[in-house]
């Protein structure tokens, strides 16, 4: 297991965004049936019940695919490696691992601490162990039949709980296109992981 091959195997969400768009306007370069086969894996996706899901408003329907990365530490020998390279090191500025990133206890915290699609209730995180990705892209379909596309990934995170990250933004997206009025963003106001959340 090599923990830099998620690094070379990946998708802007422009990109998602793009291709989401083309499976609804049935542009994709598929067929009829393998479009509604897709669509319908998609609708019938019970990963990331956190997520997205939990920003929708009432009616709202979901068709979504998530992606969640790993801890440095599930990677086989990371450590040993990691401490090796910083004794490698010329000097404080280029060390590898912050100072504040210690070995993890085997309890952790985070989308992937069940091994699975962060299905979890992350309320009492224990870790602040890295976590690769954490992502989710989909089609909302609001109750009055429009459609809202969104890819939200996280990388890189020390949040402890990025799935009500992207639960509180797609929140923000669907009360803007439903009620026009802006939420209440102060909480993320100044974090510079989430500059792209704040409003304008």
């Amino acid at each position: 297991m090599d923990w830099d091959t998620q690094y070379r195997n990946w998708a802007t969400p422009e990109a998602s965004v793009e291709l989401l768009k083309k499976l609804i306007d049935h542009q994709a370069g598929l067929s009829n049936d393998a479009t509604a086969l897709v669509y319908s894996a998609l609708s019938e996706a019970d990963t990331g019940r956190h997520r997205i899901h939990r920003g929708l408003p009432p009616g709202a329907v979901l068709a979504h695919k998530t992606g969640t990365g790993g801890h440095p530490s599930e990677v086989p020998g990371y450590w040993k490696k990691l401490a090796q390279a910083n004794a490698n090191a010329s000097s404080t500025d280029t060390k590898l691992i912050a100072k504040n990133q210690k070995r993890p206890s085997l309890k952790r915290a985070g989308p992937s601490s069940t091994g699975g699609d962060g299905d979890s209730d992350d309320s009492d995180p224990t870790s602040s162990e890295v976590i690769s990705a954490v992502n989710d892209i989909g089609i909302i379909t609001l109750p009055d039949g429009r459609h809202i596309i969104l890819a939200i990934y996280i990388n890189d995170s020390v949040s402890v709980n990025p799935d009500k990250i992207i639960a509180d933004i797609a929140k923000t997206v669907c009360d803007r296109w439903t009620t026009g009025q802006m939420p209440d963003l102060r909480e993320y106001q100044g974090n510079s992981n989430t500059r792209s959340f704040r409003s304008r």
